[in-house]
């Protein structure tokens, strides 16, 4: 599936019941929200479709690498194990996305190129749990744009199914993000 020939996006409602979980156990004060990075896998049922059926917690950390500016980074080698067990436990799965919480605050763009760029991810979901009990499912979807001449990430925004629903989530304005990061920043 490349980037101009988005198929059908579906989710398990299991890995957003998780990512909640996992979101919910850092975020003992309501009124601090938090970072935080899930790796998705799924399968291709047919050439057209990815299901993302399971997910783990993208251990982060802050670095500043060469610059005088904080970022988040991970351990490759950490990452690595994880996905290996993923693999041993459910060996149809593969790593095809990421979902990144609170983006609006956080800056992901440093783990979004480095993620595409090492394990090929093309979906990416926005996801803003903090208020998702009031204000509805703040969940948006993103197929991945790789601009080789100029090494930037495109975002354009695209419809995805939750597994129990019929209802089609997500593409309510047909935005596309050109810029290094999605629309926002």
């Amino acid at each position: 599936m490349n980037a101009n020939s988005v198929g059908d996006i579906k989710l398990h409602h299991l890995v957003l019941l998780e990512t909640n979980y996992y979101y919910e156990l850092l975020a003992q004060d309501e009124s601090i929200r938090h970072a935080q990075c899930m790796l998705l896998f799924g399968n291709k049922p047919d050439e057209n479709t990815i299901f993302f059926k399971r997910s783990f917690v993208l251990p982060l950390t802050l670095g500043f690498g060469n610059s005088l500016e904080a970022s988040f980074e991970y351990k490759t080698e950490q990452l690595c194990r994880r996905i290996d067990l993923i693999a041993e436990t459910n060996p149809d799965l593969n790593p095809y996305g990421i979902m990144v919480l609170n983006e609006d605050i956080f800056d992901y763009s440093n783990v979004i190129q480095r993620l595409t760029t090492e394990h090929h991810l093309n979906i990416l979901f926005s996801y803003e749990p903090h208020n998702a009990a009031k204000d509805g499912l703040k969940l948006k979807a993103y197929v991945i744009h790789n601009y080789v001449e100029d090494k930037q990430l495109g975002f354009k925004r695209i419809d995805f199914q939750l597994q129990n629903s019929n209802i089609l989530l997500g593409d309510d304005s047909q935005k596309t993000a050109n810029e290094p990061y999605l629309e926002g920043r």
